[in-house]
């Protein structure tokens, strides 16, 4: 299974994908913001096979998060999630892919939708391989 860095400053969501993620069998680090995630994958670089970043957060955004970490850790996959902004409706899924997003979700998403994603960017992480 994955060793997943999940990024969402929204504590209810935080906690709701990171129990999905944890009953298919991953491993799962939480943070609250991209410098928080940057910071733990700075202390310990082979903290997370996957990253999933929520777009719309303080201190630094999912969409720098993924600049940085494109510079950064070049090889670690990334799906970036977003419910868009309730207050202009932007999408900013399609930038996330754009800057090197490998699998974009709008949210609210499904356990199985995020699992299934995982399995395209990580095939061995299915269950059961």
């Amino acid at each position: 299974m994955a060793s997943v860095l999940l990024i969402d400053d929204d504590d209810f969501t935080r906690r709701t994908i990171g129990r999905a993620l944890e009953r298919q069998g991953h491993r799962v680090t939480a943070t609250e913001n991209g410098r928080q995630a940057l910071k733990r994958l700075r202390a310990e670089p082979a903290l997370a096979d996957l990253v999933m970043t929520d777009i719309m957060m303080p201190d630094m955004d999912g969409l720098e998060l993924i600049r940085e970490l494109r510079s950064v850790h070049p090889d670690i996959k990334i799906i970036a999630m977003s419910g868009g902004s309730s207050v202009n409706r932007m999408n900013f899924l399609p930038t996330a892919k754009m800057l090197g997003a490998h699998e974009t979700l709008p949210k609210p998403c499904s356990g199985a939708e995020i699992q299934a994603a995982i399995e395209r960017l990580l095939p061995a992480s299915r269950p059961g391989v």
